[in-house]
């Protein structure tokens, strides 16, 4: 117990540090590589961390032969612990009724924020787009402290 409160300690300092360096890291590979740039280094970031993942992490096969079960023998079976979940989540009115909506919430509010309208602060405040990547930053760091 002890070694997962340090481990999830460090995954919690890292996703912080990069709440508040990714947005001007960004702005600055739009700004002076190109603006495509962000999306490739992320896009390469998150294979290169699917790479880390598959070599690094324990595999079933060994939780497997632990615990004396048998594996689904079926294509679905790696995914049979989620659909269960996702099932279990429906079999109520009112839990599904609360997923759905979290869902639809957070869906709706992606998508009409102005934060994610490139052009709102461009038309309003005549901010060019990696500039925003500096003010996402600053905005992490307060929410930080």
């Amino acid at each position: 117990d002890h070694d997962r409160g340090i481990y999830l300690g460090r995954l919690q300092a890292s996703t912080t540090v990069s709440w508040i360096v990714g947005p001007t890291l960004g702005a600055l590979l739009y700004k002076h590589v190109g603006p495509s740039s962000p999306c490739v280094v992320a896009s390469c970031l998150f294979l290169f961390n699917s790479m880390l993942a598959a070599v690094l992490l324990p595999r079933d096969d060994s939780l497997d032969k632990s615990t004396n079960t048998k594996k689904p023998s079926s294509r679905m079976g790696k995914y049979s612990s989620f659909l269960e979940n996702l099932k279990a989540c429906f079999a109520s009115k009112k839990l599904a009724s609360v997923v759905v909506s979290l869902l639809v919430f957070g869906w709706v509010t992606r998508t009409t924020s102005y934060a994610n309208m490139a052009s709102f602060y461009e038309e309003k405040y005549g901010i060019e787009p990696h500039f925003r990547g500096y003010i996402k930053s600053y905005q992490q760091c307060l929410g930080f402290v």
